[in-house]
């Protein structure tokens, strides 16, 4: 099952008996990521370099676009797989003004475990289990992330970002906090609010965060639950209508949200006003 995140990083559940895999250059980067648990030996061989043993749940590797791959395993393999472009990591590099951004040189990974992947495979499989409610904003900066970890992490020349200080100014705030409650009813894009600024989205969200203290989807999804409170209290709308109204999918969508973030659900909150 294949899940395209957009045209350069397409995420696929891949569940297999034993088996191997032989596969040439391709477009793509592959990230592997094991899910399944301890295997009693699997080969993985990426270009010239080779690794046979146990691997865990969690285990990544890489294989770079340029590179040739083979795998073998006498055990069923349930593994998350990233195809990730070349240029959607060119593009990362160059919005965020990356040192070395015209040599994005992927390197190959056999083998090793990555707290932060975990972190973030764990973040996109709950968006994909969600069927990704959380919108365009959150799909992007997840994709956002995994890109700026490959190219610090994993790249032959290490990306470093330059360190950004001080915040949005009140004029740009201001413009981006009118620009977001004027369209609350809209799946805002990550990339819309830091075109908006003339910025790039990792700089905007950097920014935005040392000003509001918080991401830019997180305070989407904080006037979301604003709005839909002041409309439970003051209208008549029906909840359902309310949540669209707002920005989020259905009902259910809306009632999560304002439990998380206000501990009582859309009808106790209308009971209680």
């Amino acid at each position: 099952m294949s899940e395209p995140l957009n045209k350069d990083l397409i995420i696929s559940h891949n569940y297999d008996p034993s088996n191997q895999i032989e596969m040439s250059e391709t477009r793509y980067h592959l990230l592997c990521y094991l899910l399944t648990g301890k295997h009693t030996r699997k080969i993985t061989r990426i270009g010239n370099q080779e690794y046979t043993g146990n691997i865990l749940s969690g285990d990544i590797c890489i294989k770079p676009a340029s590179y040739s791959g083979f795998w073998s395993w006498e055990e069923p393999d349930d593994s998350l797989l990233f195809y990730i472009s070349p240029h959607f990591l060119y593009q990362i590099a160059e919005q965020n003004d990356c040192l070395n951004s015209n040599i994005v040189e992927l390197l190959p990974v056999l083998n090793h475990n990555d707290g932060t992947l975990h972190h973030l495979v764990t973040l996109f499989k709950q968006e994909i289990n969600c069927n990704y409610s959380g919108g365009k904003m959150y799909r992007e900066s997840l994709s956002n992330l995994l890109g700026l970890h490959l190219l610090r992490h994993y790249c032959s020349f290490p990306m470093e970002s330059p360190e950004y200080t001080g915040g949005l100014g009140n004029y740009k705030l201001k413009q981006i906090i009118g620009y977001i409650n004027d369209r609350l009813a809209d799946d805002i894009s990550l990339y819309e609010l830091a075109n908006e600024v003339k910025l790039s989205p990792s700089y905007f969200s950097t920014l935005f965060r040392q000003s509001t203290g918080k991401s830019p989807y997180g305070f989407v999804v904080e006037q979301r639950i604003t709005k839909a409170k002041e409309l439970l209290i003051n209208t008549k709308m029906t909840i359902s209508d309310i949540a669209v109204t707002v920005g989020f999918y259905d009902q259910s969508h809306l009632s999560r949200h304002m439990k998380k973030l206000l501990g009582v659900s859309p009808r106790q909150l209308r009971l209680q006003g």
